[in-house]
């Protein structure tokens, strides 16, 4: 049967595979696990396909995880188009459940294991995208998770960017789940080439040159730096440079005369790229045609036309449609979703030649490039400029090149006063791009370890995990800051020997970074007599975290009760992280007051346009705030006691969940 299904597939693909990709077939058919290291853009897509359609074929169901829910909706979109019937499930949707073909977010996936989902008796393949995210300090845990605790009945595809111990990793897999097959692919489907962009500090002059020779910086590089230097004006000083970093708009236009377009041009910083897309609009570039402009401004319209008027004039739509009529975009998680994903459909139909994006553009979504712009080799982590790694270089450059269209594809790294041309030329060769686990115990996964097993048993789970597998020390370290994470638990009244209380059980049904804190809230009556405006601001206050050195904003919470309540929830907060740094735990931080009022206002009904101007805080990160909130409010009214609070977290999601918050949240599948 696997012939059938296998000659079917690739009838229906119309492709001739690589080898890897045959190779990984083969893996799949001999009913083995998979692990497919590639380059980003090289087709590893292409195996899960396969994956779910040999999964098909046997009459059982396949699930594809991914790390974002921007990648899920667009995997979304293309498996339905391919299989027809698909469900959705993500933290915004949750779309025929019981499809063949489900997507979800590899959170979802790992909730339903724990809750032990009758939902997944009759799967037979699990895709895992991006798994390289298991290095990702705050999702990774949840990859290895989902890998233990999987019945391994069900057959594992594991995606992941360019990893050089792809080795290791298979050998894991193999050790907890049974066979598995390494497969690996080294070089790009379309080659890059890596340049280095400078200019003189007076005009607009551009000059791009190659980055090497050889292996070797590129001379003619360093000599028009040494060129352009000025004389020192003492001995002690430096000479004055006399070279810039090209300017946005003449970088552009540099690029257009040299058939580069289109290009992504990531920009560590949300306010930099907006910056950069209104300064090259606003430069006429000339990057469109008539028909193009006319085509952008068609699918602009047709994607907004369920929004409210007042609604995208809040948002500044038309300044935003002016820029992309250009053929200029930008992406970054500032912006209202709407708006990214209309600067991802503009792009992927060829219609945006340039993008200023941030780097979480570089995670899964499918939005390849002639050209990638790497603004600066270093970020601004909040308190310091840090080099990026080897590994984020990567990344990012794997945009370039768009396989079937480019005969190669093209990285630019602009000069920088913080950049030195050895460095970059050392980040475009490295391939030491190391994998390591970022495995630990939580407090939901040990009271559900505490709910499904014996401690003989947690302790087994921890020894499987990755990051024993690559420990020196055999399960020393995980299983010490389990011990402590138990203690905290009992002493708080979570666990009773190695049972759950009452306040345990409810917190295996609470996913969440402040999960002690949000049962501690509800036990305590936090939530209790509160009306539905209330509870939706205290329960914000639970969501937002803000940005380092941020100040909170001015202003009282808009009722004394609920003044009152933040301050209980602010001295719980402090005395859960005064146990746990006893205990050696990271620290619970505390609860943010910055957004309380600006989500009452939105519960209360009030126009986007006025809860916009009070607030401080992107429309992006505002919608973000009010779904991550009307999240928790649907957890709270699962594990609440009292009903006449299940009753208020219940309407407050409600009322949170309108205009442009639940617009956000819709796929539309048919694009």
């Amino acid at each position: 049967m696997n012939g059938a299904v296998r000659q079917g597939f690739l009838s229906a693909w119309g492709r001739t595979p690589d080898r890897f990709q045959i190779e990984a077939f083969d893996a799949l058919d001999a009913g083995l696990n998979v692990l497919v290291s590639a380059p980003t853009g090289s087709g590893k897509t292409a195996v899960a396909d396969y994956a779910i359609a040999s999964a098909l074929a046997t009459g059982c169901r396949a699930i594809y995880t991914a790390p974002i829910k921007a990648l899920s909706n667009q995997k979304f979109v293309e498996f339905t188009a391919r299989f027809g019937r698909v469900g959705l499930l993500t933290g915004d949707n949750s779309i025929d459940a019981a499809a063949p073909v489900v997507v979800m977010t590899t959170e979802v996936l790992r909730n339903m294991i724990y809750a032990s989902s009758r939902a997944l008796d009759d799967v037979a393949t699990v895709v895992l995208d991006e798994v390289h995210f298991l290095q990702d300090a705050y999702r990774g845990p949840v990859w290895e998770e989902v890998i233990i605790n999987l019945d391994r009945s069900v057959g594992l595809v594991c995606l992941s960017a360019t990893v050089s111990n792809a080795d290791q990793i298979s050998a894991w897999i193999r050790d907890v789940r049974g066979p598995t097959a390494c497969v690996v692919e080294a070089n790009r489907p379309v080659e890059l080439t890596h340049l280095f962009a400078v200019s003189p500090r007076s005009g607009d002059e551009v000059r791009i040159y190659p980055l090497t020779e050889g292996r070797a910086p590129n001379p003619a590089v360093q000599r028009f730096i040494r060129a352009n230097e000025g004389p020192s004006r003492s001995p002690r000083t430096r000479p004055r440079m006399s070279v810039a970093a090209p300017g946005r708009p003449a970088l552009v236009a540099e690029l257009h005369r040299r058939d580069l377009l289109p290009a992504i041009h990531f920009i560590f910083s949300r306010r930099q790229c907006d910056e950069a897309a209104r300064s090259v609009a606003s430069a006429g570039p000339g990057l469109v045609t008539a028909d193009e402009r006319e085509e952008i401004r068609r699918v602009t319209d047709a994607l907004v036309t369920d929004y409210d008027v007042d609604d995208l004039a809040a948002l500044g739509f038309t300044a935003f449609e002016r820029i992309l009529a250009e053929g200029v975009g930008t992406h970054h998680a500032g912006m209202v979703p709407v708006f990214r994903e209309l600067v991802e459909r503009l792009f992927a139909s060829s219609l945006l030649k340039v993008v200023y994006a941030t780097e979480t553009l570089a995670v899964g979504i499918n939005m390849p490039a002639r050209t990638v712009v790497v603004d600066s080799v270093s970020k601004f982590t909040g308190s310091a400029h840090e080099s990026i790694t080897a590994s984020d270089f990567a990344q990012l450059s794997g945009r370039a090149g768009r396989r079937g269209m480019d005969a190669r594809g093209f990285v630019v790294v602009p000069w920088s006063p913080r950049t030195r041309l050895e460095q970059v030329v050392s980040l475009s060769q490295s391939r030491n791009f190391v994998l390591r686990s970022s495995f630990r115990p939580t407090n939901n996964m040990l009271v559900n370890l505490v709910a499904r097993t014996d401690r003989a048993g947690a302790r087994l789970l921890l020894e499987r995990s990755l990051a024993q597998h690559q420990a020196t020390r055999r399960g020393s370290d995980l299983w010490s800051r389990f011990e402590r994470i138990e203690v905290l638990l009992r002493e708080r009244g979570f666990l009773d020997g190695w049972s759950l209380t009452e306040r345990g059980s409810m917190l295996r049904s609470v996913f969440h970074e402040s999960d002690i804190l949000v049962v501690e809230s509800i036990a305590h009556g936090h939530f209790d007599r509160l009306d539905h405006l209330e509870i939706a601001a205290l329960a914000s206050c639970l969501v937002q975290e803000d940005r380092p050195g941020a100040s909170e904003a001015a202003g009282h919470p808009p009722t004394r009760r609920l003044a009152a309540r933040i301050a209980s929830l602010r001295t719980a907060a402090r005395s859960i992280a005064a146990h746990q740094r006893r205990l050696g735990l990271p620290e619970q931080r505390l609860p943010s007051t910055s957004v309380a009022a600006h989500v009452y206002e939105w519960a209360r009904g009030d126009d986007l346009a006025d809860v916009l101007c009070a607030a401080d805080v992107s429309p992006g990160d505002l919608v973000r705030v009010l779904k991550q909130t009307a999240d928790l409010l649907r957890q709270v009214a699962t594990v609440a006691g009292a009903p006449s609070t299940r009753e208020a977290a219940t309407r407050a999601g409600d009322a949170l969940w309108r205009g442009i918050v639940s617009a956000s949240a819709r796929v539309d599948a048919g694009w």
